[in-house]
């Protein structure tokens, strides 16, 4: 799901985007909101009230769904069979359940409402910064500039794999770890 629309890259560059430049932009933002996705191992939704199902494999007692925090969790099914209220708990982050299933492949399913249903301001202004650089680069033979000098200032930008730093760090803060 993107994250942003080109309207915010528009208005964060103060330019009036053309049709084929919305059309490349809207290919950056589906690329670094998949890359988000990917690095952070969640995803954010659009409304509260919408019901995620995700699938599971058996054999472990403990499930980490991709969007959370966790608002509530509308059922569990084992194998087919629903199970009770008093057989799981919502702990935000993961849920727990009383047993542990048989192992199987995709068991497990679980469907629940999260809170998280919007991209918090900060990553959304880190990726709106990032498409931005990459769009401006792309008249430079797609060289992103690292440096740019303004008089006796020489601001440098650092990067890792193309990714800016700012936009890493944000990303790791909202990374969901495995333990």
């Amino acid at each position: 799901m993107p994250y942003l629309t080109y309207s915010d890259v528009q208005e964060f560059l103060n330019v009036t985007l053309s049709a084929g430049d919305q059309t490349f932009v809207g290919n950056l933002i589906k690329a670094v909101s998949a890359y988000v996705e990917k690095q952070t191992g969640r995803n954010w939704s659009s409304s509260s009230n919408t019901d995620i199902v995700e699938y599971f494999d058996g054999g472990i007692n403990i499930f980490r769904p991709k969007q959370t925090p966790i608002a509530s969790i509308t059922s569990i099914t084992d194998n087919g069979q629903a199970l009770n209220i008093d057989q799981f708990h919502n702990y935000g982050n993961y849920i727990a359940l009383e047993y542990r299933p048989n192992p199987g492949l995709r068991t497990i399913v679980i469907t629940y409402k999260s809170s998280a249903t919007a991209v918090p301001d900060d990553l959304k202004t880190a990726l709106v910064m990032w498409v931005s650089q990459l769009f401006k680069s792309r008249t430079d033979a797609g060289k992103v500039v690292d440096s740019v000098n303004t008089g006796p200032i020489n601001i440098h930008y650092l990067t890792k794999d193309g990714v800016p730093a700012f936009v890493t760090e944000i990303i790791d803060s909202y990374r969901i770890l495995f333990v």
